[in-house]
């Protein structure tokens, strides 16, 4: 039987968290002593978290609160 291809999920460095979520990484830390925003694992972000967390402010269910809509 042949085992399944199994890709290792991408992790993300601080800078590459700042780009993706548009903020810079004081507001990121604030975030996350908040329980806020996903804490990183030993330093990085698992990417399948932080587009969980994008999708999340989306759809407006992060805080209680709605997503900015211009």
């Amino acid at each position: 039987m042949h085992a399944p291809d199994v890709t290792p999920e991408r992790c993300l460095t601080i800078t590459e968290v700042e780009h993706r979520v548009g903020r810079k990484k004081s507001w990121i830390y604030a975030r996350i002593q908040r329980n806020r925003f996903p804490p990183p694992d030993q330093g990085r972000w698992y990417e399948s978290e932080i587009n969980a967390y994008l999708n999340a402010r989306r759809v407006g269910k992060v805080g209680g609160r709605k997503p900015y809509t211009p």
